[in-house]
């Protein structure tokens, strides 16, 4: 019922909303695709949104624009642009930068 050091252990809602974004939300995702069931891609979705905006190395990248991230959703589609353009040099192929070079 608790640590060695008697206090009971808890976690708290940041533990809680990583393991969201990195271990259910994944699985319902999974699960919906697997079994043909939208409702869950729906859950893992409605999961993702109320669950905080993940602090990594790779979204503190775009800090300067925290007023537009504010959910696990948000971090998850940071960090898959980052994965899939930034880190491979491919600024040309993203949608966001596509965007920016046409209003610059």
């Amino acid at each position: 019922d608790g640590d060695v050091s008697g206090k009971p252990l808890s976690l708290g809602k940041g533990s809680a909303d990583i393991l969201i974004i990195n271990t259910f939300a994944p699985f319902f995702f999974f699960y919906a695709k697997k079994l043909g069931k939208p409702e869950f891609s729906e859950l893992a979705i409605r999961l993702l949104q109320q669950a905080s905006f993940e602090r990594n190395s790779k979204t503190n990248l775009f800090k300067k624009k925290k007023e537009y991230l504010a959910s696990g959703a948000d971090s998850q589609g940071i960090i898959h642009l980052y994965d899939t353009y930034c880190s491979k040099k491919q600024c040309l192929k993203c949608g966001i930068a596509a965007a920016i070079l046409k209003s610059a």
